[in-house]
């Protein structure tokens, strides 16, 4: 029987969750550089769609994907800059949330880990899925940030 996932809604089945997808895409993309090209839009992702990311982390991380999404910033630039702000000595911030942090705000994610996970069958499918979900990540989370 399918499971879903209380976070961000991905169907999967009880042999697998959103963690463990997580950490096989992980692994791939730390072990193959083809794949790896998109990490930073698979953490992201990840982080937003299951609430793990502080509210000043959300703000910031809503920024890089703008920057690579809008104006087209090649992730090798986004994975340097996202390093160097989230060193401990640059930043006054905490990048998790913490366990009593208010609940964020519930979004009914139209695309999550599950549809990477489930149909890329190379590193090029894998790459235009983890792309897509950061698009679809991108223009849905609005609901999770401050008013401007």
């Amino acid at each position: 029987m399918p499971l879903k996932c209380p976070e961000c809604g991905a169907i999967h089945s009880q042999e697998t969750s959103c963690q463990t997808m997580f950490d096989s895409m992980l692994v791939l993309e730390y072990t193959l550089p083809d794949y790896g090209i998109v990490h930073p839009f698979t953490v992201g992702c990840y982080f937003i769609q299951h609430a793990l990311y502080s509210q000043e982390a959300l703000i910031w991380i809503e920024h890089i994907l703008s920057d690579s999404i809008k104006f087209g910033v090649p992730s090798r630039y986004m994975m340097q800059n996202m390093s160097k702000a989230t060193e401990g000595v640059n930043r006054s911030w905490k990048i998790l949330r913490k366990a009593n942090a208010p609940r964020q705000t519930k979004i009914a994610w139209s695309m999550t880990i599950a549809d990477v996970a489930t149909n890329y069958h190379d590193a090029g499918s894998y790459c235009e899925l983890v792309r897509m979900w950061a698009h679809t990540t991108f223009n849905e989370m609005k609901p999770l940030l401050p008013p401007l």
